[in-house]
């Protein structure tokens, strides 16, 4: 069996948990919220082609299929990289919208301090695991990120992921990171494809986190969880729990 639901079930998964939410409380606020992962969860793909323009290659028969494949490479890094963004969206929507930071302040910054203060049990199952990933292709890559954004074994933390992806995800927004070339005419091990999409997980992994700890606040209970499992008419599944394991296969055995 696999170990996880894929990124884009695990953002639709996501998203119905806070259109539960947003039913609960008629607040619109979390519409926009979920939207952004409703929109991560249904991009089907995102093309390049680095020729388009590009007529030279036609009079070079090795150019050409440098430009082809690097062509195929560059659309699968391109669509991670637009689920990513929209998964981003999102988090830092829902950031905003529960701890209240300003339109001026580091929402990653405020999501790292709010987890740091409020959720005071372990991470969510397998969170440590897809942490570990992302540093471990961090180190094969070509990225250069500073080693003192790196957390192990212990000292893991709920807020570790958020923290070393925002510094990924600050390095593309600067455009200090150089795209992938096809791996026949590259000389460096470059994983950025496999880095974008364990970031996705880890950030889907961290607003589960942060609503647990918003929703251990608050008195609500949500009605339509029966989208999860249409075996559950009642509605009897328990919303916290449901968050602690929804990124897995076998969530609706709890």
């Amino acid at each position: 069996m696999k170990e996880y639901l894929t990124i884009k079930e695990h953002a639709w998964k996501l998203c119905l948990v806070l259109e539960a939410i947003y039913m609960a409380e008629e607040d619109d606020r979390w519409l926009h919220i979920k939207d952004w992962l409703h929109m991560a969860s249904g991009v089907i793909e995102t093309k390049v082609d680095t020729q388009y323009f590009d007529e030279s290659t036609l009079f070079c028969g090795p150019a050409r299929d440098y430009e082809t494949n690097k062509s195929k490479l560059w659309s699968v890094f391109c669509n991670e990289f637009t689920i990513f963004n929209f998964i981003w969206g999102s988090l830092e929507s829902l950031i905003e919208n529960i701890t209240g930071a300003e339109q001026t302040e580091s929402k990653p910054y405020a999501g790292i301090k709010y987890l740091r203060e409020n959720y005071k049990t372990k991470p969510i199952d397998k969170y440590e695991c897809v942490y570990n990933c992302l540093t471990t292709t961090l180190e094969d890559s070509s990225y250069q990120l500073n080693k003192q954004y790196f957390k192990y074994g212990k000292f893991i933390k709920p807020e570790s992921g958020l923290h070393l992806v925002s510094k990924i995800r600050n390095s593309f927004a600067h455009g200090s990171i150089s795209l992938p070339d096809p791996h026949d005419w590259s000389k460096r091990i470059k994983k950025d494809i496999l880095i974008i999409s364990v970031s996705s997980r880890t950030v889907l992994l961290t607003m589960q986190m942060l609503l647990i700890t918003h929703l251990s606040k608050m008195k609500i209970k949500p009605n339509y969880l029966y989208m999860f499992d249409v075996s559950d008419p009642n509605n009897n599944l328990n919303l916290k729990t449901l968050l602690s394991v929804i990124h897995l296969p076998d969530y609706s055995n709890i």
